[in-house]
């Protein structure tokens, strides 16, 4: 899961406590972002999506 701490819509704090339904998921919270990650810090989205799509090819 990748949330941005500043997001004022879903807030990224919540989101950690639905990690408890996939124990064997990931989460991650990006400084300075909030709801609209992909808009507001698109190269570290795209590095942590591109870290995970290797991890998840191991």
């Amino acid at each position: 899961m990748l949330t941005g701490r500043q997001d004022g819509i879903v807030g990224y704090a919540d989101q950690f406590h639905a990690m408890r339904r996939y124990p064997h998921g990931t989460f991650s919270v990006i400084d300075e972002a909030g709801h609209y990650l992909p808009y507001e810090q698109p190269a570290l989205l795209r590095a942590h999506t591109h870290h995970w799509l290797r991890r998840t090819r191991d």
